[in-house]
């Protein structure tokens, strides 16, 4: 379920690079971090 999951690097103008997801996590995907006990900031 997490294999195709996007992770896009922006540039800021600053020089910084920020991590952001391509698209949210679908509800599933959620679900399964939250039993875990992690949320989808492990990928940004």
């Amino acid at each position: 379920m997490f294999r195709y999951v996007k992770v896009v690097l922006l540039e800021l103008p600053d020089g910084h690079i920020q991590r952001a997801l391509g698209k949210p996590l679908t509800p599933d995907q959620r679900r399964i971090l939250q039993g875990l006990g992690m949320d989808e900031s492990i990928y940004v």
